[in-house]
């Protein structure tokens, strides 16, 4: 099966309060939406990482803005 190429996102939080610290981002590829989220999460995830989203990146591009 063909592969494609997915942009994740998760959220850091902190060890000892929980409080959202940043975001963890960037590329996994996988055969489906489901197994992106496996890989992103099995790669990246860890205890201090919560609310994982994938999403498939277009012929055209992607982007992702981030507000501080």
């Amino acid at each position: 099966m063909e592969k494609k190429t997915y942009f994740f996102c998760m959220t850091i939080c902190h060890h000892r309060t929980g409080a959202s610290i940043g975001k963890h981002c960037g590329v996994v590829f996988a055969s489906t939406p489901d197994e992106a989220e496996r890989i992103a999460w099995d790669k990246y995830g860890n205890d201090n990482a919560c609310q994982l989203w994938t999403e498939e990146i277009p012929e055209g591009g992607y982007d992702f803005m981030v507000y501080i």
